[in-house]
């Protein structure tokens, strides 16, 4: 589903105090912007559809002061559009890696080591609010503006759009009956292909897939019919040393991890982290993740 024309069409608008000045990206359910206020540039989605707005603002005001998150400013209507204003990041993982022409459009080994991380820290701290993103990639996963004299980032998993509220404050699994569906996402679960609840361990499957995206694999096994992509995506899971990239067998003992994740039982999130810190000699998980400045080019090696 192609989104409207009236919201991927509305540069140069202003939206109560926010100036929109450039359209960062756009799917079926709206667009974001890069808007201008008197302080910092801010991020500015536009949707028709009220009900998912309503939701994944509610979602963010629940997320608020965790790190890694962007932060809620302000939700409301304006002319025909929904709004929700956050805090921006700086470039998303798939615009840096799509930088990278003299490492063939790929990150290093040790880059996406950290990244992974990271992300898992912040996946952690999203779970804990009782919260599933449903839609981890490249595009929805960004850095933070590079800071100090080594240019340093941090991870920002962005784009609640798809995200639900799995269990309320007590603890009491739930499942809202309006949640919009992602068997037809390309980087979908096994569960999700098959319309089962989206547990926590589905985001860290979909986390393996975009550590495939992140080495400019061609996913040949994402594409075609429907029933190809599931088995291959159930393999995937059962056997990871069988059927993932070679580029990326360093990274098999997390992949199996990741396999061995049971939906109803909590995440073992320090056993991921522990195997991504072992999965490289000489290399902290922990470690910094630093932006080059390349002829006024910030690149993410």
């Amino acid at each position: 589903m192609p989104v409207s024309p009236s919201v991927a069409n509305q540069s140069g608008r202003w939206v109560r105090s926010y100036h929109l000045v450039e359209l960062l990206g756009s799917g079926s359910f709206g667009a974001v912007y890069r808007a201008n206020t008197l302080s910092c540039p801010v991020a500015v989605k536009l949707s028709e559809h009220e009900q998912m707005m309503k939701d994944e603002s509610q979602i963010l005001l629940k997320l608020q002061g965790t790190p890694g998150v962007p932060q809620w400013l302000w939700f409301g209507k304006d002319q025909s559009h929904y709004c929700l204003a956050m805090s921006m990041g700086f470039k998303s993982l798939h615009d840096l890696r799509c930088l990278n022409k003299t490492t063939d459009y790929s990150f290093s080994d040790i880059t996406i080591q950290r990244i992974l991380f990271q992300i898992t820290t912040v996946l952690e701290a999203i779970h804990s609010k009782g919260i599933v993103h449903r839609d981890v990639k490249p595009d929805n996963i960004l850095v933070t503006f590079p800071e100090g004299p080594d240019n340093r980032v941090s991870i920002i998993v962005g784009d609640f759009g798809l995200a639900l509220q799995f269990k309320d404050e007590d603890g009491t699994l739930e499942f809202p009956e309006h949640a919009p569906g992602v068997r037809r996402l390309f980087h979908s679960t096994p569960n999700g292909m098959m319309n089962i609840d989206h547990a926590p361990m589905d985001d860290f499957v979909m986390l393996t897939y975009a550590a495939i995206e992140m080495t400019n694999d061609c996913m040949e096994q994402f594409h075609g019919k429907f029933q190809d992509k599931f088995k291959y995506k159930q393999e995937l899971l059962r056997d990871p040393e069988l059927y993932m990239p070679a580029s990326l067998y360093w990274l098999r003992h997390f992949f199996e991890l990741v396999g061995q994740q049971d939906d109803l039982l909590p995440v073992e999130y320090e056993q991921l982290r522990l195997s991504l810190n072992n999965s490289l000699p000489n290399s902290e998980a922990s470690g910094p993740l630093l932006l080059t400045n390349e002829d006024g080019t910030w690149k993410l090696y």
